[in-house]
């Protein structure tokens, strides 16, 4: 085990060896060996004038294999030299980051924000949220994910307000759906029961149905993206359901549409319809009955392409 005292021998002779290379360096000069013979300057020919097994020859290269071995050796000392030092180096630079995490660490104990109260912390988290009528998708670059990696505290209560956690675009990506499940799962477990405002990607999977099953009866809001070539959409057995946004209908979809759409609870208040292509016709619309029954509010725009 290592002691104080322990410790401190080993920080001291690493400035010294430290101090001892910098001053071997300092003094230290590879020589260049004269390499210069008698035949140096003879051309490079097949038409040699000196005999291939002159002793004067014999001797030279005997002499430059044992120059060859000397340098070979000084190589693999020197590397052998360099990998401590890059070892060397790689420990201080961990020492460093732990003593600049326990600096950053003890200065925030006097910081305000680690003094306010959770209540007054809650509320600056709120007005940390996107300034934005869309639902974005996770990101660790906003609120609330951002706020869970400040530090331990900060996690803690941000994890703690589940309408942090209430709205939320979802893609489904086969490439990584995993990784993407595991989020939107932790996501949704946070917002614990309260009210869910989703919005969907163009692409509705089975995948997708699966991790919203648990979740169904709190989605209060959803915008769903219709691709034509599905003939099902995630748009009926809502039971909660209070506003429901529909982007990009064409004509052909509006009977496997106004099928799903005809099973919504009564609880449905807001019917948007946006993006229709290519004209609108209220007789498009009829199908939807008897939902009109229950509705307050309807939007229609539809696109000129």
């Amino acid at each position: 085990m290592q002691t104080a005292s322990s410790k401190l021998n080993v920080s001291e002779s690493l400035s010294d060896i430290i101090c001892a290379l910098q001053n071997i360096l300092v003094r230290s000069q590879v020589i260049i060996p004269v390499l210069e013979t008698p035949y140096s300057t003879f051309p490079n020919s097949d038409c040699s004038p000196v005999e291939p097994k002159s002793q004067s020859v014999i001797n030279i290269i005997t002499e430059r294999h044992r120059q060859l071995d000397t340098v070979l050796h000084e190589i693999s000392g020197l590397e052998a030299v360099m990998d401590s030092v890059k070892n060397l180096y790689q420990q201080v630079l961990e020492k460093k980051e732990k003593i600049t995490q326990s600096m950053n660490l003890h200065k925030s104990l006097g910081s305000v924000l680690r003094r306010l109260p959770t209540e007054i912390l809650s509320r600056i988290f709120n007005h940390c949220l996107p300034e934005t009528n869309l639902l974005l998708p996770p990101s660790t670059l906003k609120a609330p994910m951002l706020l869970t990696a400040i530090c331990r505290r900060w996690r803690e209560v941000a994890v703690g307000m589940p309408n942090l956690w209430c709205r939320l675009y979802v893609e489904v990506n086969d490439r990584d759906w995993e990784r993407a499940a595991f989020c939107y799962d932790l996501w949704f477990k946070r917002s614990r029961g309260h009210p869910l405002s989703l919005a969907l990607g163009r692409y509705h999977s089975t995948k997708l149905r699966n991790l919203l099953q648990p979740y169904i009866t709190h989605i209060t809001s959803l915008r769903v993206s219709v691709c034509s070539s599905q003939g099902e959409y995630f748009v009926a057995d809502l039971p909660a359901l209070q506003d429901l946004a529909i982007l990009g209908m064409t004509r052909s979809d509006i009977p496997t549409i106004a099928q799903s759409v005809s099973r919504l609870p009564s609880t449905i208040r807001s019917l948007r319809v946006i993006d229709m292509k290519p004209f609108f016709d209220i007789e498009h619309l009829s199908s939807f009955s008897p939902v009109w029954a229950h509705l307050t509010d309807v939007q229609i725009a539809h696109s000129a392409k």
